[in-house]
C-alpha cells in the first residue's frame, strides 16, 4: 500500500490490480476449501438433528458438527473429499477477484468524471462497490453453481467430472441452469460490497495513524486488521 493514506481505488495499474485481486482469490480460496464443503453439506441435510427419529429413512451419512462433518468425508471419502468442486472454486475466485478488484477501480474512475454531478466520497465508494460485486458475481456465477453441486456430493457422484457436469446441466436444464439462484446472490452481494467498500475507504485512513495493533505494525496489517474485523461485522448483519 502506498503512503498517505491513498486509496484502494488508486493504486497499481490496472495489469497488477487483475493480478493482486487473482492471486488473493486463489490462495484464500484453497485454504478455506475443506470448511467450505462441510458448511454445504451441513446446509443440505434434509433431516433434523434435533429430532432422532427424523433421519431413519435418510441413506448417507449424518452431519452434526464441523469436526465430526470433516471426519466423516475422509473417513468414507478420503482427504480429497474436503476439496471437492475446488477447480471450479479456484477458477470462480480467481476470476471473482479479478472482475471485482477491476469493476471497482474502472467504476470510481469513471465517477470521477461527473464534474459537478459527483457523488460524495462515500457514495462513490458505496456505488462503485455494489457494481463491482454485482458483475464480479454474475459473472462468475455458473462455476459458483458447479463448485456447489460437486461439493455437495458424497460417496455416490453424480457427475464424474467438471466437464460431464457442464454437458449435463446443458443438457437436462438449459443454458439457465447455470444460473439457478443468482438473483438472490446478486441481490445479497450488492449491499454488501457496497457497504463494505464504503467502510473500508472511511477507516483505512484512520486506522493508518493507529501506533498499535495485535500482531504488528504498518499499513499491510492494519489493512488486514480492518478487513478482518468488516468481515465479521457484515457476516453477523447477513446472518
Amino acid at each position: 500500500m502506498s503512503a498517505g493514506g491513498e486509496h484502494l481505488k488508486d493504486e497499481g495499474t490496472r495489469r497488477q490490480t487483475v493480478l493482486a485481486g487473482g492471486t488473493a482469490g486463489l490462495i484464500s480460496r484453497f485454504c478455506i476449501a475443506p470448511l467450505d464443503v462441510v458448511k454445504i453439506r451441513l446446509q443440505l441435510q434434509i433431516h433434523s438433528l434435533s429430532d432422532p427419529v427424523s433421519h431413519r429413512t435418510v441413506n448417507g451419512p449424518i452431519y452434526k458438527g464441523t469436526l465430526s462433518t470433516m471426519r466423516a468425508i475422509v473417513r468414507q471419502e478420503g482427504i480429497t473429499g474436503l476439496w471437492k468442486g475446488n477447480v471450479p472454486a479456484e477458477l470462480m475466485y480467481v476470476c471473482y477477484g479479478a472482475l471485482q478488484f477491476t469493476a471497482y477501480r474502472t467504476t470510481t474512475q469513471a465517477l470521477a468524471q461527473l464534474g459537478d454531478y459527483r457523488l460524495s466520497p462515500s457514495g462513490e465508494s458505496f456505488v462503485s462497490g455494489a457494481v463491482a460485486g454485482g458483475i464480479a458475481t454474475t459473472a462468475t456465477y455458473p462455476l459458483d453453481l458447479l463448485r456447489t453441486r460437486f461439493a455437495a456430493q458424497g460417496p455416490e457422484r453424480v457427475y464424474k467430472s467438471l466437464f460431464s457436469s457442464v454437458v449435463e446441466i446443458s443438457r437436462h436444464e438449459g443454458p439457465a441452469g447455470f444460473f439457478r439462484g443468482c438473483s438472490a446472490a446478486v441481490a445479497q452481494i450488492v449491499p454488501y460490497m457496497g457497504l463494505f467498500f464504503t467502510a473500508y475507504e472511511n477507516l483505512r485512513p484512520t486506522m493508518a495513524q493507529w501506533d498499535y495493533l495485535p500482531f504488528g505494525t504498518g499499513m499491510r496489517l492494519r489493512v488486514l486488521w480492518l478487513v478482518f474485523w468488516l468481515k465479521r461485522v457484515f457476516s453477523r448483519l447477513i446472518l
